[in-house]
């Protein structure tokens, strides 16, 4: 049994390291940097620094060694140029994704609120602009606030709260300077954040769901979570399984929706169509995607695994330092309505290390090292 991951840095392709490492998987890791984390995970047999320029060469490689080396299957939560030669590859190993035009559909907001809608999927109200003449017909028209969001992006990159008309104009020119075409979307009042994880087969059944609810996220008027936990939560589950099921989705996806406290409704915020930053919640609560994705693309199916420990709770301490100094430091650039964390809850719920079933991204007891280099590393680049 063996695995090729592309991508060894953050705590995502650490997560799937040791989750197939611990199954008995030998794992192979691809990364540009010579301190990728996974690199010092004892679950990393074969580590392969590889330079991502050019992308035609680093690609050359990738398929020249795949052909040598006969692995079962490929992990990569970078689509990209690894589907421009989604032919050649598929020859010798296994690509447990979904075709280029369900990938676009789900990376693009703006297809991904139009296909929700299509399937009555509640969304904010969304404004596909394209111009600033556009922009300025609608800015007397909106009720504010509002936000502007690139149409592909991940977590808080290029987004910004606008809180009145004058604002509008000047927030998006600053935005598309970066992203073209912003979306302007409606801004939901903080009611929650919450995730649909799921795994679906060739025929797109689900095979593995997972539930969570974000604690804290940083930046803290909206991003990656730094602290989540496992839930129940039958609407979110119906709603993003629906969307899921009606795009044909195969592998693994992440749906993302805020509880609108207006209504109760969750609206939809986007589709995250590989593995999600919080993925070893899913795994300590007993939902192993990677090792279920593994078997699913080895064996053709794997038999569902629709239940998991409530109340798990998981946490990025290095982003929850940064939560930590937010807070008390003083959140800017908010929206009006935006309530603000208590200064002493936040600084009594940090230094909780030790609350029943907790579990941390970076930190693991049988595979340290990962941990201590994440730690070191600011420290080695300013040496160098």
């Amino acid at each position: 049994m063996s695995a090729l991951i592309n991508g060894g840095t953050g705590r995502v392709s650490l997560a799937i390291t040791r989750s197939l490492g611990r199954r008995g998987v030998n794992v192979s890791v691809i990364s540009g940097k010579k301190r990728a984390l996974c690199f010092y995970s004892k679950y990393c047999k074969e580590k392969v620094l590889l330079p991502r320029e050019p992308p035609e060469s680093f690609m050359s490689q990738i398929f020249n060694m795949i052909k040598r080396k006969k692995y079962d299957v490929l992990f990569t939560n970078e689509y990209g140029l690894i589907t421009k030669y989604r032919d050649k590859l598929e020859k010798y190993i296994k690509l447990p994704f979904p075709s280029d035009e369900k990938l676009t559909i789900a990376y693009n907001k703006a297809y991904s609120i139009i296909f929700a809608r299509e399937n009555s999927i509640p969304c904010p109200e969304t404004y596909f602009v394209k111009s600033t003449a556009e922009v300025r017909r609608l800015r007397e028209k909106l009720e504010y606030p509002v936000v502007i969001k690139p149409r592909v992006g991940s977590g808080s990159e290029g987004i910004r709260y606008v809180n009145s008309p004058e604002e509008l104009l000047p927030s998006y020119r600053e935005v598309a300077a970066s992203y073209k075409n912003p979306l302007i979307q409606e801004y939901i009042p903080n009611g929650g954040a919450y995730g649909l994880e799921a795994l679906f087969n060739s025929d797109s059944e689900p095979r593995a769901v997972f539930i969570h609810r974000r604690i804290r996220e940083y930046p803290v008027t909206g991003g990656p979570s730094v602290v989540r936990e496992s839930i129940e939560h039958p609407e979110v589950k119906r709603l993003g399984l629906k969307l899921l099921k009606a795009l044909g989705w195969y592998g693994v996806a992440m749906v993302e929706f805020r509880i609108d406290p207006r209504d109760n409704k969750p609206k939809l915020m986007e589709i995250n169509p590989r593995f999600w930053g919080s993925l070893q919640l899913s795994i300590s609560a007993g939902v192993d995607f990677p090792y279920l994705l593994y078997r699913l693309a080895v064996d053709g199916d794997v038999k569902p695994v629709l239940r998991y420990r409530l109340g798990v709770k998981c946490r990025n301490l290095f982003g929850d330092v940064r939560y930590l100094v937010s807070v008390m430091k003083g959140i800017k650039n908010t929206t009006r309505d935006f309530k603000r964390p208590s200064r002493l809850k936040t600084l009594l719920d940090f230094f909780n290390f030790f609350e029943k079933d907790i579990y941390y991204d970076f930190f693991s007891k049988d595979d340290p090292l990962p941990a201590v280099i994440k730690i070191l590393n600011p420290v080695i680049r300013r040496l160098e």
